[in-house]
């Protein structure tokens, strides 16, 4: 899957055309007993010089990572070998299905990613992908956002969402002016104050420019604040809180897919 990131800058283009103040002619009737009516837009010539746009190619970004990047993530064994041994497995489970190359350069999609490592890991190495943008990254997780909005009764980040998704679509005229989620210092399970932190980290992200800096961008937080809405949800219904982060959590999953499709894990 490819991010059409950042366009390259190029000398703006310079057009000779009609003067659209005297239609060409070089002069304006009205002003007539001025200068005989010449034209000072464009001194008389009948037309003007005007910097054209020039429609540029966005950089294309893959939305990919290599082996050697994945192996470099590995944690440090605690003393149950737990981490490790899940991370290994994981691993493993990559590189068999790329065929076992012995290229540690070998790519696979931040899809491969998710569906292997999870959700949350995918995000946070999709941030440090070289130019990737902003953009891109809330993609991936505004779904959850839009979902947990619809769950809990939005809690006053309808709009902002709403703005959100229009961005995403590619209209650049929307602007965040300021945070729209205020902090609070409330019961961490309420699923009130995990929608307004997840909106939080959500702003944040949507801010301009590429992901230049992984420490400001806390994807993560996003996709954990809403499992963390789903397992209040489960525990105020009489449900299984579990079942219920995990269910959220393959859906999470999904949305990365869909952003960024599978090179190695297809099926």
């Amino acid at each position: 899957m490819l991010d059409f990131g950042k366009a390259e800058n190029k000398e703006p283009k310079v057009e000779k055309t009609r003067c659209p103040r005297c239609n060409g002619t070089g002069r304006v009737r009205r002003y007539k007993h001025i200068d005989g009516g010449k034209c000072f837009s464009c001194d008389g010539y009948g037309h003007v010089w005007l910097t054209v746009e020039v429609p540029v190619k966005p950089k294309v970004v893959a939305l990919e990572i290599t082996l050697q990047r994945i192996r470099d993530q590995a944690p440090l064994q605690d003393c149950f070998s737990y981490a490790r041994s899940s991370f290994d497995t994981n691993f493993a489970k990559l590189v068999t299905a790329l065929g076992n190359p012995s290229d540690p350069s070998a790519t696979v999609s931040i899809g491969d990613v998710a569906k292997t490592y999870g959700a949350s890991f995918a995000v946070s190495w999709a941030t440090g992908i070289p130019e990737i943008e902003r953009r891109t990254i809330v993609r991936m997780v505004l779904p959850t956002v839009e979902r947990i909005v619809a769950a809990t009764e939005g809690h006053g980040l309808e709009k902002f969402v709403s703005e959100l998704r229009k961005w995403v679509n590619g209209d650049d005229t929307v602007v965040f002016h300021r945070s729209v989620v205020r902090k609070a210092f409330l019961r961490a399970e309420d699923p009130t104050v995990c929608v307004k932190r997840a909106g939080e980290h959500l702003r944040a992200i949507s801010r301009t420019g590429t992901a230049q800096r992984p420490d400001n961008i806390d994807a993560p937080g996003v996709l954990n604040e809403a499992r963390n809405v789903y397992r209040e949800i489960a525990r105020r219904q009489g449900a299984d809180r579990v079942q219920a982060a995990e269910i959220e959590h393959q859906r999470q999953v999904a949305d990365i897919v869909a952003v960024s499709p599978p090179l190695a894990l297809k099926h």
